[in-house]
């Protein structure tokens, strides 16, 4: 069984393509970039989807901008703050 590839984080994704991490918050900002995971403030990217994407971009296809959320909801994750609250745990605020 093969190991699992680290995900990119986007210091990762900027020495990958040779530029600033900036360009990496603009360019994902701009939709020009593959979706990311969110792991509470942190984005990450599969090493496949880099892959798929920098193929589609040496083929010369245009790849799609997102029409997908923006970043990836882990599973088992609250996506919205009614859940994160009634899962907490202490004391009512």
């Amino acid at each position: 069984m093969t190991e699992p590839r680290p995900l990119y984080t986007p210091h990762d994704f900027a020495r990958l393509l040779s530029v600033d991490v900036q360009a990496i918050y603009r360019l994902r900002t701009a939709g020009k970039l593959p979706p990311a995971i969110r792991v509470g403030q942190r984005l990450w990217w599969r090493p496949e989807t880099i892959d798929d994407w920098l193929t589609a971009l040496e083929s010369g296809e245009r790849p799609e901008p997102e029409t997908q959320p923006e970043t990836e909801a882990l599973p088992n994750q609250p996506t919205n703050r009614k859940a994160d609250e009634e899962h907490r745990i202490g004391r009512a605020c």
